[in-house]
């Protein structure tokens, strides 16, 4: 194995992010429909949708449009459909003040249950997975025989792995873009929900151009760096780095003296 940085390959990168994204989004929707019926999301949304057919019998408006409806219509004509049911809500709220109650309830028992269920998902395959395989290692990096360390050459610590995985890859990567998008779907944010996303996705491209590591946002947050393990001699502690650098230049000096 090698002391100086062996970076792992972009592809290699790419391929286990891609794995470890399909496990995140498969076990995460598992949680979220077990959490859909226990935290009463299911009977809110079913109240909701029949509000929202009395919206159409009764005003003759409607947010459940069709793809291939909208794909048709105009922008003044979408704008036109969503101020048309704007008005049916607010009217039929003020008959009935349990319609808004109805619509904040399943707004917020659905973003609960996807914050939950990716959070757990997250807990399970990015923290908890990484402990027992050790090296930082997700199920994708040990597909393709990648590892995570600190950028000093230390191995990673529980500490700065859970750093990594909640605060960076959590919080930030994951959950920003997801209540961006949640937002964006209940018309609660326009055009700077859109700006949000792609300012978040260039500040990622931006800092793995910026940094030597081409590191992403969750390695510059808890110091870590992605190395190709086989190749990657990584040291239990900062002592243990310090005295094979003491050994290196002890063993340069005996070569220089002869």
């Amino acid at each position: 194995m090698i002391y100086g940085l062996q970076k792992a390959g972009l592809l290699k990168r790419a391929s286990a992010f891609l794995l470890d994204i399909l496990l995140l989004i498969t076990v995460a929707s598992m949680i979220i429909m077990l959490l859909l019926p226990v935290t009463g999301q299911e009977s809110y949304a079913a109240e909701w949708a029949g509000i929202e057919d009395r919206a159409v019998t009764e005003y003759k408006a409607s947010v459940g449009l069709t793809p291939e409806i909208e794909k048709e219509l105009s922008e003044e004509e979408m704008e036109a459909h969503q101020k048309a049911f704007d008005k049916a809500f607010k009217e039929m709220a003020e008959k009935d003040p349990h319609i808004e109650y109805v619509y904040s309830m399943y707004i917020q028992l659905t973003l609960v249950c996807i914050t939950v269920g990716l959070l757990l998902a997250c807990l399970l395959l990015e923290f908890l997975v990484p402990l027992l395989l050790k090296n930082g290692q997700t199920l994708g990096k040990k597909m393709f025989a990648l590892g995570v360390m600190r950028v000093d050459g230390v191995k990673i610590s529980n500490f700065a792995l859970f750093v990594r995985s909640v605060l960076g890859k959590f919080t930030i990567e994951i959950m920003v873009p997801v209540y961006v998008f949640m937002m964006l779907m209940f018309g609660a944010i326009g055009f700077i929900g859109t700006i949000v996303l792609l300012l978040l996705l260039g500040l990622e491209i931006g800092v793995m151009i910026a940094t030597k590591t081409n590191s992403m946002i969750h390695d510059l947050i808890s110091a870590t760096v992605v190395i190709d393990l086989p190749s990657q001699m990584i040291f239990d502690t900062p002592e243990a780095m310090l005295e094979y650098k003491k050994k290196l230049h002890a063993e340069e000096a005996e070569k220089q003296s002869y």
